[in-house]
Protein backbone atom coordinates (compact mmCIF):
# COMPACT_ATOMS: atom_id res chain seq x y z
CA UNK A 1 0.00 0.00 0.00
CA UNK A 2 2.90 2.12 1.11
CA UNK A 3 4.98 1.57 -2.22
CA UNK A 4 1.34 1.94 -4.30
CA UNK A 5 1.04 5.25 -2.84
CA UNK A 6 4.62 6.38 -3.13
CA UNK A 7 4.16 5.41 -6.98
CA UNK A 8 1.39 7.47 -7.62
CA UNK A 9 2.85 10.44 -5.53
CA UNK A 10 5.79 10.33 -7.58
CA UNK A 11 3.56 11.16 -10.62
CA UNK A 12 4.57 7.92 -12.65
CA UNK A 13 0.92 6.54 -12.68
CA UNK A 14 0.78 2.74 -12.22
CA UNK A 15 1.13 2.41 -15.90
CA UNK A 16 2.45 4.82 -18.55
CA UNK A 17 1.72 4.59 -22.45
CA UNK A 18 5.54 2.98 -22.08
CA UNK A 19 4.64 1.07 -19.29
CA UNK A 20 4.29 -1.93 -21.89
CA UNK A 21 6.18 -2.82 -25.66
CA UNK A 22 4.30 -4.65 -28.32
CA UNK A 23 6.13 -7.79 -28.84
CA UNK A 24 9.11 -7.66 -31.19
CA UNK A 25 8.85 -9.82 -34.13
CA UNK A 26 10.44 -13.41 -34.27
CA UNK A 27 13.69 -13.92 -35.81
CA UNK A 28 13.71 -15.94 -38.15
CA UNK A 29 15.35 -19.91 -37.91
CA UNK A 30 18.70 -20.11 -38.44
CA UNK A 31 18.91 -21.85 -42.21
CA UNK A 32 20.05 -25.61 -42.67
CA UNK A 33 23.93 -25.24 -43.61
CA UNK A 34 22.90 -26.19 -47.35
CA UNK A 35 20.38 -23.46 -47.80
CA UNK A 36 21.16 -20.35 -49.03
CA UNK A 37 21.50 -17.62 -46.63
CA UNK A 38 18.68 -15.23 -47.43
CA UNK A 39 19.36 -11.41 -47.27
CA UNK A 40 17.80 -9.97 -44.19
CA UNK A 41 17.67 -6.59 -43.17
CA UNK A 42 19.17 -6.17 -39.18
CA UNK A 43 16.40 -5.21 -36.45
CA UNK A 44 16.48 -1.34 -35.37
CA UNK A 45 16.36 -0.68 -31.34
CA UNK A 46 13.22 0.45 -29.86
CA UNK A 47 13.72 4.24 -29.34
CA UNK A 48 13.92 5.10 -25.22
CA UNK A 49 11.20 5.92 -23.76
CA UNK A 50 10.27 9.74 -23.39
CA UNK A 51 12.01 11.13 -19.46
CA UNK A 52 9.27 11.83 -16.98
CA UNK A 53 8.86 15.73 -16.88
CA UNK A 54 10.42 17.43 -13.72
CA UNK A 55 7.94 19.12 -11.36
CA UNK A 56 7.74 22.65 -11.49
CA UNK A 57 9.45 24.06 -8.29
CA UNK A 58 7.01 24.37 -5.16
CA UNK A 59 9.48 25.57 -2.80
CA UNK A 60 8.63 29.64 -3.48
CA UNK A 61 5.14 28.92 -3.81
CA UNK A 62 4.29 27.13 -0.50
CA UNK A 63 6.93 29.38 1.85
CA UNK A 64 4.60 32.61 0.34
CA UNK A 65 1.50 31.16 2.00
CA UNK A 66 0.61 31.68 5.73
CA UNK A 67 0.87 28.62 8.06
CA UNK A 68 -2.46 27.00 8.34
CA UNK A 69 -4.06 27.34 12.15
CA UNK A 70 -4.63 24.10 13.85
CA UNK A 71 -8.58 23.91 12.44
CA UNK A 72 -7.07 24.06 9.14
CA UNK A 73 -3.63 22.46 9.52
CA UNK A 74 -4.23 18.99 8.32
CA UNK A 75 -7.08 18.61 5.85
CA UNK A 76 -8.56 15.46 4.93
CA UNK A 77 -9.60 14.16 2.16
CA UNK A 78 -11.37 10.76 0.49
CA UNK A 79 -9.08 8.37 -0.70
CA UNK A 80 -10.53 8.11 -3.57
CA UNK A 81 -10.25 11.92 -4.63
CA UNK A 82 -6.63 11.84 -3.26
CA UNK A 83 -5.28 9.13 -5.51
CA UNK A 84 -7.71 10.64 -8.73
CA UNK A 85 -5.56 13.95 -8.43
CA UNK A 86 -2.39 12.22 -7.81
CA UNK A 87 -3.10 10.58 -10.89
CA UNK A 88 -4.22 13.14 -13.07
CA UNK A 89 -1.54 15.58 -11.76
CA UNK A 90 0.92 17.31 -14.43
CA UNK A 91 3.95 18.67 -13.96
CA UNK A 92 2.95 22.16 -12.87
CA UNK A 93 0.84 20.71 -10.67
CA UNK A 94 2.43 17.62 -9.32
CA UNK A 95 4.06 18.79 -6.10
CA UNK A 96 0.92 20.60 -4.85
CA UNK A 97 -1.15 18.19 -5.21
CA UNK A 98 1.69 15.64 -3.46
CA UNK A 99 1.33 18.27 -0.54
CA UNK A 100 -2.58 18.24 -0.37
CA UNK A 101 -2.03 14.62 -0.12
CA UNK A 102 0.71 14.67 2.69
CA UNK A 103 -1.45 16.40 4.88
CA UNK A 104 -4.49 14.24 4.66
CA UNK A 105 -2.43 11.36 5.21
CA UNK A 106 -1.44 13.21 8.40
CA UNK A 107 -5.03 13.98 9.10
CA UNK A 108 -5.67 10.57 9.08
CA UNK A 109 -2.90 9.24 10.81
CA UNK A 110 -0.68 7.31 8.54
CA UNK A 111 2.73 9.03 9.43
CA UNK A 112 4.75 6.59 7.48
CA UNK A 113 2.69 7.26 3.86
CA UNK A 114 2.98 10.99 4.75
CA UNK A 115 6.19 10.66 5.55
CA UNK A 116 7.47 9.10 2.23
CA UNK A 117 5.50 11.31 0.18
CA UNK A 118 6.70 14.50 1.72
CA UNK A 119 10.62 13.13 0.92
CA UNK A 120 9.36 12.51 -2.46
CA UNK A 121 8.47 15.55 -2.76
CA UNK A 122 11.49 17.05 -1.53
CA UNK A 123 14.02 14.75 -3.96
CA UNK A 124 12.05 16.85 -6.75
CA UNK A 125 12.75 19.71 -4.76
CA UNK A 126 15.64 20.35 -2.37
CA UNK A 127 14.46 23.97 -1.60
CA UNK A 128 11.72 22.19 0.92
CA UNK A 129 13.58 21.67 3.24
CA UNK A 130 13.76 25.45 4.33
CA UNK A 131 10.42 26.01 3.99
CA UNK A 132 8.61 25.96 7.46
CA UNK A 133 5.58 24.39 6.44
CA UNK A 134 6.93 21.42 5.00
CA UNK A 135 8.83 21.14 7.91
CA UNK A 136 6.21 20.91 10.06
CA UNK A 137 4.48 18.15 8.39
CA UNK A 138 7.66 16.26 8.25
CA UNK A 139 8.43 16.80 12.08
CA UNK A 140 5.00 15.25 12.68
CA UNK A 141 4.91 12.49 10.73
CA UNK A 142 8.92 11.93 11.92
CA UNK A 143 6.94 12.17 15.25
CA UNK A 144 4.25 10.22 14.80
CA UNK A 145 6.44 7.44 13.81
CA UNK A 146 8.25 7.73 17.44
CA UNK A 147 11.80 9.00 15.87
CA UNK A 148 11.16 11.96 18.44
CA UNK A 149 15.13 13.13 17.70
CA UNK A 150 14.78 14.01 13.91
CA UNK A 151 11.41 15.21 14.69
CA UNK A 152 12.29 17.83 16.82
CA UNK A 153 15.09 19.21 14.64
CA UNK A 154 12.69 19.05 11.92
CA UNK A 155 10.31 21.37 13.95
CA UNK A 156 13.66 23.20 14.97
CA UNK A 157 12.73 26.31 12.67
CA UNK A 158 12.90 29.96 14.26
CA UNK A 159 9.16 30.29 12.08
CA UNK A 160 7.70 27.67 13.81
CA UNK A 161 8.81 28.41 17.49
CA UNK A 162 5.99 30.29 18.60
CA UNK A 163 3.61 28.39 16.02
CA UNK A 164 0.69 26.99 18.60
CA UNK A 165 0.35 23.97 16.43
CA UNK A 166 3.76 23.06 16.68
CA UNK A 167 4.56 23.57 19.82
CA UNK A 168 1.24 21.25 20.61
CA UNK A 169 3.08 18.65 18.44
CA UNK A 170 6.58 19.75 19.89
CA UNK A 171 4.76 19.08 23.54
CA UNK A 172 3.18 15.80 22.73
CA UNK A 173 5.99 14.07 20.73
CA UNK A 174 8.28 15.37 24.11
CA UNK A 175 5.89 14.05 26.57
CA UNK A 176 5.43 11.15 24.55
CA UNK A 177 9.59 10.02 24.26
CA UNK A 178 9.54 10.81 28.14
CA UNK A 179 11.14 14.46 28.27
CA UNK A 180 8.40 15.68 30.49
CA UNK A 181 10.24 19.04 31.23
CA UNK A 182 10.96 20.24 27.27
CA UNK A 183 7.19 19.39 27.04
CA UNK A 184 5.80 20.94 29.73
CA UNK A 185 8.26 24.07 28.91
CA UNK A 186 5.72 24.40 25.51
CA UNK A 187 2.28 24.20 26.91
CA UNK A 188 1.36 28.09 27.22
CA UNK A 189 2.53 27.75 23.36
CA UNK A 190 0.51 25.02 22.59
CA UNK A 191 -2.92 26.28 24.25
CA UNK A 192 -4.58 28.15 21.37
CA UNK A 193 -4.05 25.36 18.79
CA UNK A 194 -5.44 22.87 21.74
CA UNK A 195 -8.56 24.80 22.54
CA UNK A 196 -9.18 25.43 18.82
CA UNK A 197 -9.96 21.43 18.59
CA UNK A 198 -13.05 19.19 19.12
CA UNK A 199 -13.28 17.09 22.05
CA UNK A 200 -11.82 13.83 20.52
CA UNK A 201 -9.37 15.95 18.74
CA UNK A 202 -7.91 17.44 21.81
CA UNK A 203 -7.69 13.51 24.08
CA UNK A 204 -4.29 12.77 22.57
CA UNK A 205 -2.90 15.97 23.65
CA UNK A 206 -4.53 15.87 26.98
CA UNK A 207 -3.22 12.61 27.85
CA UNK A 208 0.44 13.43 26.84
CA UNK A 209 0.24 16.77 29.03
CA UNK A 210 -0.93 14.56 31.87
CA UNK A 211 1.88 12.13 31.21
CA UNK A 212 4.45 14.75 31.10
CA UNK A 213 3.07 16.30 34.51
CA UNK A 214 3.20 13.07 36.03
CA UNK A 215 6.67 12.49 34.86
CA UNK A 216 7.83 16.40 36.21
CA UNK A 217 6.46 15.20 39.70
CA UNK A 218 3.53 17.43 39.24
CA UNK A 219 0.57 14.83 39.90
CA UNK A 220 -2.26 17.93 40.94
CA UNK A 221 -1.70 19.80 37.55
CA UNK A 222 -2.16 16.40 35.66
CA UNK A 223 -5.10 15.73 37.70
CA UNK A 224 -6.73 18.79 36.07
CA UNK A 225 -5.75 18.12 32.73
CA UNK A 226 -7.53 15.08 33.38
CA UNK A 227 -10.27 16.53 34.61
CA UNK A 228 -11.28 17.26 30.85
CA UNK A 229 -11.93 14.02 29.86
CA UNK A 230 -15.10 11.74 30.41
CA UNK A 231 -13.89 9.55 33.16
CA UNK A 232 -14.87 6.60 31.27
CA UNK A 233 -11.68 7.16 29.40
CA UNK A 234 -10.15 4.07 30.41
CA UNK A 235 -6.82 5.82 29.65
CA UNK A 236 -7.15 8.96 31.19
CA UNK A 237 -8.17 6.91 34.09
CA UNK A 238 -4.64 4.71 34.37
CA UNK A 239 -3.48 8.23 34.89
CA UNK A 240 -5.50 9.58 37.36
CA UNK A 241 -4.62 6.72 39.62
CA UNK A 242 -0.71 7.34 39.13
CA UNK A 243 -1.88 11.15 40.02
CA UNK A 244 -3.68 9.67 43.10
CA UNK A 245 -1.17 8.00 44.17
CA UNK A 246 2.07 10.20 43.76
CA UNK A 247 -0.40 12.39 45.97
CA UNK A 248 -1.04 9.66 49.03
CA UNK A 249 -4.14 8.94 47.84
CA UNK A 250 -4.18 5.17 47.60
CA UNK A 251 -7.61 4.30 48.14
CA UNK A 252 -8.93 6.83 45.25
CA UNK A 253 -5.65 5.82 43.38
CA UNK A 254 -7.23 1.86 43.24
CA UNK A 255 -10.49 2.56 42.44
CA UNK A 256 -9.54 4.53 39.24
CA UNK A 257 -7.06 1.32 38.33
CA UNK A 258 -10.48 -0.60 38.83
CA UNK A 259 -12.47 1.58 36.26
CA UNK A 260 -9.45 1.14 34.00
CA UNK A 261 -9.77 -2.58 34.08
CA UNK A 262 -13.47 -2.70 34.29
CA UNK A 263 -13.71 -0.27 30.65
CA UNK A 264 -10.37 -0.62 29.14
CA UNK A 265 -9.56 -3.63 27.00
CA UNK A 266 -6.79 -6.10 27.82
Amino acid sequence: MIRLAIALAIGAGLAGPHAARAAEPSHPSAPHPSTPHPSTTPAQPSPPAPARPAPVPFAAELAAQPLPPARTAWTAMSEQAAWAALATATPATRQATRWRYALALIARDRAGEALGVLDVMAADDTGLAKVAAWRRARGVALGRLGRTDPAIAALDDPALATDPETCLWRMRILAEAGRAAPALGVLGCAMPALNARGAKARRPFILAAARAAIDAGRPGPARDWLDRLPATDAAAAVLHGEADRALGAAATSRRWFDLAARTGDP
